[in-house]
């Protein structure tokens, strides 16, 4: 099952705290259509068979089902791109560490 690191955990909450983010909503990580990337997307509930991830005590990370099954027993990271950009990425090894990170450097569609 798809784990989710500490800094990860950070990104969210950053996220879900932003200005104008409505209250209750989650980051879903479904497939982007047409293509074999993941996308992350501020919603406003789970979808039937999204795996769901409390973050203090609240729904704030939702997996769609298909992804889950691809990801396996990976571990969901945050780290900075070639680019300088924050990213979140996904890991078999979790070798290295989560970045810190501000939630403004991190990338949501909506």
């Amino acid at each position: 099952m798809l784990t989710v690191s500490s800094g990860a955990a950070v990104a969210v909450q950053g996220l879900l705290a932003r200005p104008g983010v409505p209250a209750g909503s989650c980051l879903r990580i479904q497939m982007a259509a047409g293509r074999n990337r993941l996308r992350v997307l501020l919603v406003s509930s789970p979808c039937p068979g999204d795996l769901v991830f409390d973050i203090d005590g609240r729904p704030a990370l939702l997996v769609a089902a298909e992804v889950a099954e691809r990801v396996g027993d990976q571990i969901l990271m945050v780290r900075r791109s070639e680019a300088g950009r924050m990213q979140f990425v996904l890991d078999a090894t979790a070798e290295g560490s989560d970045e810190q990170c501000e939630p403004r450097d991190l990338v949501v569609a909506r």
